[in-house]
């Protein structure tokens, strides 16, 4: 009987103990939930574009594995897109699957992509059209 007792106590400790490991879940991607475009900048040898101020905002969500971005581009009219993405430490590339622009369908680019804290910087360098651009977003709280 002792036995058994010592024996159903133990597994009852590491039960507790299993239950409050306060590690990392599995899943940490650093992209998921919602961003706000607070940079756009466009470089090549001829022109170089920025802009700062998105009025109405720029917004791009992801999920664990895909994305969409969306913005009012006009009066009656929304652009925007989504597909597939993937990431590591240096870059992000993104696989597009859908847009409002039907030519951008099927298009992967890859960025390479900074994040500190609740900013994201991605940049991208177009030799075919010998210009570079880089967008900032920015973290929106939940």
């Amino acid at each position: 009987m002792k036995k058994t007792v010592y024996l159903i106590s133990a597994v009852t400790f590491v039960l507790i103990i299993a239950c409050n490991n306060q590690t990392k879940p599995a899943n940490d991607n650093p992209f998921i939930g919602a961003w706000e475009e607070t940079l756009y900048k466009y470089v090549s040898p001829d022109t170089a574009y920025e802009r700062t101020r998105f009025v109405p905002p720029r917004i791009k969500l992801f999920t664990d594995k895909h994305f969409a971005l969306g913005y009012q581009a006009g009066e009656n009219k929304i652009s925007g897109g989504g597909g597939k993405y993937t990431y590591d430490n240096e870059s992000y590339t993104s696989t597009i699957e859908y847009h409002s622009n039907s030519a951008m369908v099927g298009r992967t680019r890859k960025f390479k992509s900074v994040l500190d804290g609740d900013l994201w910087t991605i940049s991208f360098r177009d030799d075919s059209a010998d210009s570079e651009i880089t967008e900032i977003w920015k973290r929106i709280p939940e």
